[in-house]
């Protein structure tokens, strides 16, 4: 089994500062989690991944995840 891909330092912090969020990010299964880390890696521009964390930190703290 590969390791768990690290959490990046910027949606760490986001997360951080909501504590809903990350306690929602922690109940994830892998493929939620892995979805929401490829999501935010894959983002070229830095303004684009600043909004996917934003996006996906408000998801998160209403319990939303990606996949069902």
């Amino acid at each position: 089994m590969p390791a768990a891909r690290p959490v990046p330092p910027d949606l760490a912090a986001a997360l951080a500062a909501n504590p809903a969020a990350a306690a929602f990010f922690e109940t994830l299964d892998g493929a939620n989690r892995y979805a929401v880390l490829y999501r935010v890696q894959d983002a070229k521009r830095p303004q684009t991944r600043a909004r996917r964390i934003e996006t996906f930190v408000a998801m998160l703290a209403e319990g939303r995840k990606l996949h069902p």
